[in-house]
């Protein structure tokens, strides 16, 4: 799977530099407009890389253990995201109450943002995304919500399938390459967490990541 999606990859952007190279009406707008477009690929295939990478370092286990503010690390994330909500029109709804956590930084902060990631990608323009952090009978959460494709219940637990999209209402969404929940799960079964997926009747999902009491 890993090899058939990096070789589709590098097979659009060979394809774009050939027919770019090939046209006899070639100018310097259109061959700026091709170099856009490799580049866009090529950065698809970096992302797609780091994703097999931290694939692996989520089901080895922990390296490091600190106390974060899973909050914190949400509120950033979106923030950060702010320019692809905005173009889909969607209503960020954050309810972020600080809320301690103990595990590897770097592996929780790819657990959010792979979770606000998918939240966003596989949305409908005009719809919303509700994040909540807080804590439950002393165990932290965090919860994303979205509206977005109808995902029959009996499928949701192939989305945590590597290369797994489901159907062309989310193969049809660009940028994502099928990897960023089975991370999510991973990084969720390193750090003993549970992890809680709903589909919504009226489309998208509601996935909630329970961790151990951090004291």
């Amino acid at each position: 799977n890993a090899a058939h999606e990096l070789r589709a990859a590098l097979t659009r952007q060979r394809t774009l530099i050939e027919v770019a190279r090939a046209s006899a009406e070639a100018n310097v707008a259109s061959l700026r407009r091709a170099h856009e477009r490799v580049l866009a690929a090529a950065q698809h295939v970096e992302q797609l890389i780091d994703a097999l990478l931290a694939l692996p370092r989520g089901q080895a286990g922990l390296e490091r253990r600190e106390q974060l503010n899973i909050a914190a690390i949400a509120s950033e994330a979106l923030r950060a995201r702010e320019p692809e909500a905005a173009a889909l029109e969607l209503d960020v709804r954050a309810s972020l109450v600080p809320t301690p956590v103990v595990g590897d930084p770097r592996l929780i902060e790819r657990l959010v943002v792979n979770l606000i990631d998918n939240a966003i990608r596989y949305n409908a323009r005009g719809g919303h995304v509700d994040l909540t952090t807080d804590t439950r009978d002393r165990r932290p959460y965090l919860a994303v919500s979205n509206t977005g494709p109808v995902v029959p219940a009996a499928e949701v637990e192939h989305l945590f399938q590597p290369f797994q999209r489901l159907g062309a209402a989310r193969t049809d969404h660009t940028g994502g390459h099928g990897l960023g929940l089975s991370i999510v799960r991973a990084i969720a079964d390193a750090h003993h967490a549970e992890l809680v997926t709903r589909a919504r009747p009226e489309g998208g999902l509601t996935i909630e990541v329970s961790f151990p009491p951090s004291v």
